[in-house]
């Protein structure tokens, strides 16, 4: 809704206001999540870990990944912003003075709202969940691999298993212990869809010989755009030089003490 009102000879201001509601994303069978620190427990590992510091850790925090819809959860992997506004304001107004009896000279601003999508990056969709597919070779999956596969007599060997037998999707969705045998993100709780704002203010003066000369300011500002994680917990002073006195850079990635490792077999490790 946005309209023109004429409050006077001399000035018009343009009001509007325009709701957009996004839902985010869901998935048809439930099969998409992330990891929830906020129902994080706490395991005890399998052998005590000494840090650099002298202290000694027995048990670790685990947050689990979440399948959403799943064990009570919303089908959507955010939450819904229901805080939609987009609201526009505009004005032209020709001062009454004396110097300006001719109405040559006319002040203009706006400001205006919009919110970005969710979901896309141009015409690609973001994420893109048909990135990567797993291919499988007959050579060892048949009666007798030293022969081609063939249905009759040598067919494939197959067990049937549904998508959540594959994923080790339990009943409530979450995966604590177990590994996703996928790579995954965690989710700010606190995830809001973008936008921006932009404003702009004008001086324009009507010149003779068909000629005119304007003054504009132009403005904007992002709030909650997607940008690349920044990370605001440096290493503590006291902790880096526990590791510096041992000769470790307090930088590099620390092994999981519980030993859990990623598809490829590797140990999972993280950044500090």
């Amino acid at each position: 809704m946005q309209n023109d009102w004429k409050v006077r000879k001399d000035l018009t201001v343009n009001l509007g206001m325009r709701y957009t509601l996004q839902l985010p994303r869901t998935e048809k069978y439930d099969r998409q999540g992330a990891f929830r620190p906020d129902l994080a427990k706490e395991y005890p590992l399998p052998q005590p870990v000494t840090l650099p510091d002298g202290r000694v850790m027995t048990s670790a925090i685990v947050p689990p990944f979440a399948y959403s819809g799943r064990g009570g959860r919303s089908r959507y992997i955010t939450p819904i912003d229901w805080n939609g506004w987009e609201p526009r304001l505009g004005f032209a107004w020709v001062p009454a003075v004396g110097w300006n009896s001719a109405e040559r000279l006319v002040v203009r601003g706006g400001y205006g709202l919009s919110h970005t999508t969710l979901t896309g990056l141009g015409r690609n969709p973001s994420p893109d969940f048909a990135s990567g597919t797993l291919t499988y070779t007959f050579n060892t999956r048949m009666t007798d691999p030293n022969f081609v596969a063939r249905i009759c007599c040598n067919p494939p060997q197959w067990v049937p298993k549904s998508p959540d037998e594959v994923l080790s999707v339990p009943a409530d969705g979450l995966l604590y212990l177990d590994g996703i045998n996928v790579a995954a993100s965690a989710v700010s709780p606190n995830a809001r869809v973008p936008y921006v704002q932009s404003w702009s203010t004008s001086v324009a003066y009507q010149l003779p010989w068909q000629m005119a000369v304007e003054v504009s300011y132009l403005g904007s500002k992002g709030s909650h755009l997607f940008l690349p994680p920044i990370s605001l917990n440096p290493v503590p002073f006291e902790l880096s030089e526990a590791y510096l006195g041992r000769g470790i850079n307090p930088l590099d990635n620390v092994n999981d003490p519980l030993g859990r490792r990623d598809p490829n077999g590797n140990v999972i490790s993280f950044s500090q």
